[in-house]
């Protein structure tokens, strides 16, 4: 599931910058600040900053 969800965060992350003017852009902000919660609350991004170190 985080691997679906982390696939979904860069795909909306590439599209943003690529696409500046697109109507699309609000909801796909929420959508990314929506994976970011479920992501922060399965504590992937914690694991995230333990492999970085």
């Amino acid at each position: 599931m985080d691997m679906m969800l982390e696939e979904e965060l860069i795909d909306l992350m590439t599209f943003c910058p690529q696409n500046p003017d697109s109507a699309d852009i609000p909801k796909k902000h929420a959508r990314i600040t929506e994976i970011g919660h479920e992501l922060y609350a399965d504590g992937v991004v914690s694991r995230w900053e333990s492999n970085s170190n």
